[in-house]
């Protein structure tokens, strides 16, 4: 993908190199505690594979110690987030007739895509707030870059769901982070979860911000198809949930669940009532 920082990142032997990249592109870098948790997660990947964690939640095998170093940097979303975006990602995936290891990317991609906040500071502040100040912003945009280094064990096949996890906030228009890519430059897999993420983190909420309607998720989409989403598969995963020939029962079982997410109670006092 180039020479950007994420081809810098996933070229990275430790999570000490990648602080020294992170600071030498005028990121916050990271701080002791992560550094140690990044290089744990990174080492339970290679150990144990990428697949793992997602296995093991769904045979509901309960974790040994090794299990649990690496689930331990999904913190800030619940691990039924993960799950469930993995699922929409991979019925996209099939429905845009993606080849297995791009739909293993999206899948995969979808379930560790949030894991590099362990790389954040204060992972509670910034899961909190809607406004962030510069340097904030920088540490946020740090999740895809850390989240991309901890999940490629080396493969060709984990490169493509690390290029998954890195890319997943780059919009169609060129406005996203952190290279600036536009329109198909965009891996797939990441245009594929940048759809299946936005629209579950709609529906289920933040601290911030209420959960919306199922309706006004669809609508969200629509409106930003182009923009902030790949106007096809966008289009097609709203008719995926809505329409005809391509509904797909199972997932809008899923979406159209009633939403409740498990905050801190601080947190909760300051979130808004959700219908």
């Amino acid at each position: 993908m180039g020479q950007g920082i994420i081809h810098q990142a996933l070229a990275c032997k430790s999570a000490g190199e990648l602080d020294e990249l992170l600071r030498k592109h005028k990121y916050p870098g990271l701080e002791k505690d992560a550094i140690h948790g990044i290089n744990r997660y990174a080492a339970y990947c290679r150990a144990s594979g990428v697949e793992d964690l997602i296995k093991q939640k769904r045979s509901k095998k309960k974790h040994n110690n090794n299990q649990k170093q690496g689930s331990a940097a999904i913190a800030c979303i619940t691990d039924s987030h993960q799950m469930r975006v993995a699922i929409y990602a991979s019925a996209i995936a099939d429905e845009l007739g993606l080849l297995k290891p791009e739909k293993r990317a999206a899948e995969l991609g979808a379930y560790h895509h949030d894991c590099g906040k362990l790389a954040y500071r204060n992972m509670a502040q910034l899961n909190s707030r809607k406004r962030f100040t510069a340097e904030e912003r920088f540490e946020i945009q740090m999740h895809v870059i850390a989240g991309a280094y901890m999940v490629n064990t080396g493969s060709v096949e984990d490169r493509l769901v690390a290029e998954t996890i890195a890319f997943h906030h780059e919009n169609p228009d060129g406005t996203g982070y952190v290279e600036g890519l536009s329109g198909e430059k965009i891996p797939v897999t990441a245009r594929v979860l940048a759809v299946a993420d936005r629209f579950d983190t709609m529906r289920s909420g933040k601290p911030y911000a209420p959960a919306k309607t199922f309706w006004e998720a669809i609508a969200d989409l629509t409106a930003n198809a182009g923009m902030q989403f790949d106007p096809e598969i966008a289009k097609l995963f709203c008719e995926m949930l809505t329409l005809g020939d391509r509904f797909n029962e199972s997932i809008y079982s899923i979406a159209c669940r009633d939403v409740e997410k498990r905050f801190e109670p601080a947190v909760l006092q300051a979130t808004a009532s959700r219908g």
